[in-house]
């Protein structure tokens, strides 16, 4: 028994990182994963995040903390990004409340991510979840093949339209990326694979640096994507007379505000004839009733108070990214959005036909 205890005692003793000699200085490669980056890489930057995360860590429930760990360091970056945006927001909301890690529901046996609550009031339960584009391989390669062949002085811009199937010709994109001047492009078309690449007119300040200064993946279906992961949090939603938020961050280029808008409130509305009619600045009464927050018969999941969206948070930048609350119009329980008002810089709501922001 006592030999039990103090393996216990050690594996909560663990840190996330490893405590190893960190000489690689280089900028994360495509390839590989961001845990395995974050805990080799010596650079000053990298290190304050692993300092931060540790920090995180450590006031997160001992009871919590190994499985927490192992998912943190998965070489899965879909399951080390959830892990570290559940720590993420743990530690948000530390800061104003008291949080409750998977409390039981014990009429349904449900147990939803967070319980929020202030001493004795429980204000809102929360379920977390991260929405990103499947990783390929090839297109790993190319990016981290351009970035350590190219010879250039200025930084490219790559845009992945289409993936093909097999590896494209390396070889061919570096001695054609290689001839392009400063406002110049050229597009590779082979075997499936349709990429854009750029040639910008900022200069490389550090030869060390990446030569592709930006890389954007357009994939049709990303807003599918985010529109599963609600659902499959809506399914564990918990019958209560409290608010019930879920939380998203989608880690993707591809998605911006009008996907958002098609997930929770339905798509574009285009008639027979294939007119579109566009809405107004954040929509109008013209929807495909096929949303997260408006079906065929009207209002639906209306257990959902409303979705907290983040976009594009990481590690390395979570300083600087706020998040945006869009509230459920037919929901039973309203939430506040200012409970939230550290977190959010604004919500959405729906009034009348139109969907408006509110900044905080």
């Amino acid at each position: 028994m006592q030999k039990i205890k103090m393996c216990k005692e050690k594996s909560l003793n663990l840190k996330v990182f490893d405590d190893i000699n960190r000489n690689y200085m280089e900028p994360k490669k495509a390839a590989g994963s961001i845990f395995e980056y974050l805990n080799r890489s010596g650079r000053e930057d990298i290190s304050k995040i692993r300092l931060t995360i540790e920090n995180w860590y450590e006031k997160y429930p001992d009871k919590y903390k190994n499985m927490l760990r192992k998912r943190l360091r998965s070489s899965d970056n879909t399951e080390s990004m959830s892990a570290w945006f559940e720590l993420y927001l743990y530690n948000e909301l530390i800061k104003k409340f008291d949080v409750e890690i998977e409390p039981e529901i014990q009429e349904t046996g449900k147990r939803p991510d967070y319980l929020i609550k202030k001493g004795d009031q429980k204000l809102f339960y929360l379920e977390v979840c991260v929405s990103n584009d499947k990783e390929d391989p090839n297109v790993a390669r190319v990016i981290d093949y351009i970035d350590t062949n190219a010879d250039v002085k200025n930084y490219l811009i790559m845009r992945l339209i289409q993936i093909g199937k097999t590896t494209p010709k390396l070889k061919m994109i570096l001695n054609r990326v290689g001839d392009l001047k400063p406002g110049g492009g050229y597009v590779y078309k082979e075997n499936g694979w349709i990429i854009e690449f750029e040639m910008t007119k900022m200069p490389i300040s550090n030869p060390a640096n990446r030569k592709i200064g930006m890389s954007f993946t357009i994939f049709w279906g990303s807003d599918k994507k985010l529109k599963n992961k609600i659902n499959k949090k809506i399914e564990q939603r918990v019958e209560s007379n409290i608010p019930y938020i879920i939380a998203v961050n989608i880690c993707s280029i591809a998605i911006d505000i009008q996907d958002v808008l098609d997930v929770l409130y339905g798509g574009e509305f285009v008639q027979q004839d294939g007119k579109i009619l566009r809405r107004k600045k954040y929509g109008s009464g013209n929807f495909i009733t096929n949303g997260i927050f408006l079906g065929p018969e009207g209002f639906r999941n209306k257990r959902i108070s409303g979705v907290l969206i983040f976009t594009n948070l990481f590690p390395w930048n979570s300083e600087d990214i706020k998040a945006n609350l869009w509230l459920n119009p037919g929901a039973e329980i309203k939430i506040q959005p200012e409970l939230l008002n550290w977190l959010i810089d604004s919500y959405y709501i729906l009034d009348g036909d139109e969907i408006k922001r509110i900044n905080l």
